[in-house]
This record gives structure tokens, sequence and C-alpha cells, in this order.
């Protein structure tokens, strides 16, 4: 699979200033970021004296960027970008936990599919717990446990790597203080992914890998590009979860950040994630990010059977979507108020 057909969608590769962003079903531009995916028929609009790249489709920097002062199409920057809905599209589960802070309850990998044999494991860090005990289960019984002091582990070294071979594995954490992690009573499963699709998958994050971009937006074009493909959902909250980690904070990070959580079905981290999402997207003045945090939560909320939150939010994520223009997405939420 060539660069050109895997990577989709132009990109904002940095900016030097501030630019201003107005999709095809808005009347309004909004400020945005670096790492933000582009549709053909975008207009940008950088400020005077602002420098804006965009990387195009084909993985290369646009030779035409755009100009200050003035309304660009994206187009003109990259011939050929397709254009494409917002709307996050991750999903949404079906079945909910992470709504109780006292148990280590499993953040990645909980559910759906990972690639690596050897994944980074991550859990809710239950305040004075002072050791875990992480055991990796299948049906046949424990293939591993180790104990830690910590909240996030690195696969242990010299235990048996996870097998391509569709294994349901489930991974089950014990606080000391008596609390585990299959307290949230949820029967929680995930697989390594096996067959063809691990040299795909391989091969798309390696063009990825191969792109002129910096290193956190080539982590966005994979967390909204490639692992939905794949279910991947564990590598991209993990890979977020990273770039948190490192400092590297925006609202496009904390929503990406939510809407996987509502895709894993965790209740708690997801609303600390869009909550985050909103007070960047207030600092970097990012209408697009505080309409789908908002809308996020609304969908959360609703999932949840929580009416009175899910009616709240969604209202404020018509609002600013009112404030957008972005008449399309007014109509959605409006579809979605009707049914609550």
């Amino acid at each position: 699979m060539s660069s050109e057909a895997l990577a989709r969608l132009a990109r904002i590769h940095s900016v030097d200033g501030t630019v201003y962003l107005k999709r095809a079903e808005w009347s309004e531009f909004t400020a945005v970021s670096a790492g933000t995916a582009l549709y053909g028929d975008d207009l940008l609009k950088p400020d005077l004296n602002s420098t804006v790249v965009i990387t195009c489709p084909d993985g290369e920097r646009s030779d035409n960027p755009p100009t200050p002062g003035l309304e660009n199409s994206v187009n003109e920057s990259c011939p050929g970008t397709p254009r494409s809905d917002v709307r996050p599209d991750f999903g949404v589960s079906e079945v909910w936990g992470g709504s109780d802070l006292s148990i280590p309850f499993v953040l990645t990998p909980r559910t759906d599919f990972v690639l690596s044999a050897t994944p980074t494991l991550r859990w809710n860090p239950v305040s004075g717990a002072t050791t875990y005990t992480v055991a990796l289960t299948t049906p046949q019984g424990t293939v591993w446990q180790v104990t830690t002091d910590q909240a996030t582990l690195p696969y242990p070294e010299n235990e048996p790597e996870l097998m391509a071979d569709s294994t349901l594995y489930e991974l089950l954490v014990t606080v000391d203080a008596g609390t585990a992690s299959t307290d949230e009573g949820l029967d929680l499963k995930f697989i390594r992914i096996f067959g063809s699709d691990v040299s795909a998958a391989e091969a798309e994050i390696a063009q990825v890998q191969a792109m002129d971009l910096p290193d956190d937006i080539k982590i966005l074009v994979l967390v909204e590009e490639v692992y939905p493909k794949y279910s991947l959902t564990g590598e991209a909250i993990s890979d977020l979860l990273t770039l948190i980690e490192d400092c590297t904070e925006t609202a496009h990070i904390y929503r990406l950040l939510g809407d996987l959580y509502v895709k894993s079905g965790l209740q708690i981290p997801a609303e600390e994630s869009y909550q985050k999402a909103l007070e960047f997207a207030a600092m970097e003045e990012n209408l697009e990010e505080e309409t789908l945090a908002y809308l996020g939560l609304g969908t959360l909320y609703q999932a949840i059977s929580d009416q009175e939150k899910a009616l709240e939010t969604l209202q404020q994520a018509k609002a600013v979507a009112l404030s957008l223009g972005n008449a399309k997405l007014v109509a959605s939420i409006e579809s979605q108020l009707s049914g609550l």
C-alpha cells in the first residue's frame, strides 16, 4: 500500500502564529492547531505574518502553502485531498465500567485487538494502594502473574508473549487493599490481531512513521486513520497517554482520548478527558474541539442513562455548533436530543 493511499487526509504540519479553519459545513472560522486533519473543501486563513506548513495526503509537504491574510482552499495546497465528515466515529461501548475509583479497572488492553505481542499494561491507580497483583489469563488458565507498585506496567520480560492465534486474553488487577478489576463485574477480553491483518497493520504503521511529520502528529494520524481500521483501541489510548505524559497536550489529543474511552466503556476516564479537552479548547479558542468534547460528554451520559447531564451537555454542544454555523451538526445533535 502506498503512503498516498494510506494518508487519506492532509494535516497541519506546523503553525508559526495563528491559523483559522472553516470546514465546508461551517459558516464561521475557528482557530486550529498543528495536527488538525484537513479536507479538500476546507478553507484556511492564516493571520498576517503567520506561517502554516501543510503535509499533503501523499506524505509530502505542500509547496503551495496558504497565503497569510487570505482564505485558502486546502485543495489549492494539496490537490486531490478528499472531503470527509468531522464527527468522531470510534463508536460507543454497550458495556460500561470505570465508574468506581476504588477499583483498579483496566485501561489498556481492555477490549478489542492489540498489535504488539508485548503491550504496555495500564489500569486505574487506586488511591492509597501500595501493591498491585497483575495476572494475564486465558480460558485455559493463568499465563503469568507479577506484582508491582505502579499502575503502568511494561510487559514483563521472560514471560510468554501474546499469541497471534485468536486466543482470548483478560488482564486481572488486584490491589493489596482488596479491590480488583473483576469487581466491575464485566467480561472483558482482548485478542492479538492475527493472520494477514498483522502484516497489513505493521506496513501501514511503518509508512506513517516514515512520513515527514513531527512524532506527535504521526500519532494523531495513527489514532485517527490507521488504528480504527484494525480496532487497535489499546494502542491508540496508550499512544495518546504517552503524548500527555511527555507534556504534549491539546484539546484535540484529550478529545480523542475521551472518544476512545467512550468506545472502551470507561466513564470517569472519558469524563476527565473531555473536561481537559474543554479547558484546552477554551485556551486555544478552538470551537471545533469544544463542540466535539461537549458532544462526546453528551453521548457518554446518554449511554449511561444520565438524562439530565446528557441534556445539558448536548445543548452546550448545539450552542457551540451554532456559533460555528455548522447546520449539519446542529441537526444531528437535535436528533440526538429528541431521543432523550
